[in-house]
């Protein structure tokens, strides 16, 4: 994540309780970060489902190829179910990625708690051929997080509707890549929460030059200030005002490379997965397990 000093607000779990690290067992057998994910209930968890593309290993990410023709993948090139069960794992609850005196990430409390999934659903992003949306998948764990401190959940926005005019700001959380502090391919120790701009469609069609995902939710890109490589499935949220809620609105899809926005490269626009097209997918999975 990319922060500006004014962007980056420093980061106790209680900016965004509802945060969570997909971990996924690498070959060396560590669980490595490789995306972020929102808690929608005491049990499941919102993500995207290029987390989970064999091509691109624990490391990296799907906005490397800077492009939407880099998009282009075969329907076999996602974890089988039973990887993705098997090497997976959601932390809730977490500050830290790790112990680090500099971050201030004293003891294990602040690496939250582990949880395995025990049942998810993907999107159709694999049978498309990752280029027509539904980067989406919904992880059920193994149980609820009722007990663990400093962990929420963000409300769906389907009740009420929830409507967002262009320029308004949405909230963004997770450990990705900061390469304006040194981080240039690996995950921030620290939970980084910042807010970003919306952006109208025409105007992020206009910025890519081409046409974008059905499901698209569009964000401002700055050059000092935006989602990174291990920020992707992250949820981007908004307050409510009239019920005082936190609602999620989308995912973090792609976008262009933080290092080359830092480097000078001119900021396009954040696409990220508008759940608000995805209301009967999520609701029938957490319904089917109630």
């Amino acid at each position: 994540m990319l922060t500006d000093d004014a962007g980056n607000t420093g980061n106790p779990t209680h900016l965004a309780p509802w945060a969570a690290q997909i971990r996924v067992k690498s070959r060396g057998g560590d669980f490595e970060i490789i995306c972020g994910g929102t808690l929608v209930t005491a049990r499941h968890v919102l993500t995207a489902a290029h987390c989970f593309q064999k091509k691109f290993g624990a490391k990296k990410e799907m906005e490397e190829e800077n492009s939407m023709s880099g998009r282009y993948c075969e329907e076999d090139q996602r974890f089988t179910d039973d990887e993705l069960l098997s090497r997976t794992v959601v932390t809730v609850g977490a500050m830290c990625t790790s112990l680090s005196d500099k971050y201030g990430c004293v003891n294990e409390k602040q690496n939250g708690k582990v949880f395995k999934v025990t049942r998810f659903a993907m999107g159709d992003f694999y049978k498309t051929n990752c280029e027509q949306g539904n980067d989406i998948v919904i992880l059920e764990l193994e149980t609820t997080v009722d007990d663990v401190e400093g962990a929420n959940y963000a409300c769906l926005p389907f009740y009420p509707n929830t409507t967002i005019q262009p320029e308004d700001t949405v909230t963004s959380f997770g450990w990705g890549s900061d390469p304006g502090k040194g981080f240039d391919d690996s995950a921030f120790p620290m939970i980084q929460v910042l807010t970003l701009k919306s952006e109208s469609l025409e105007t992020c069609e206009e910025n890519w030059g081409t046409s974008i995902p059905f499901d698209s939710f569009c964000t401002a890109e700055e050059e000092d200030k935006n989602v990174c490589s291990g920020d992707s499935g992250g949820g981007l949220t908004f307050h409510h005002s009239e019920s005082s809620r936190e609602f999620i609105i989308a995912l973090v899809s792609y976008g262009s490379d933080c290092v080359q926005l830092i480097g000078g490269a001119e900021p396009r626009s954040q696409i990220n997965t508008d759940i608000r097209k995805h209301q009967k997918f999520i609701e029938d999975f957490i319904n089917e397990s109630s």
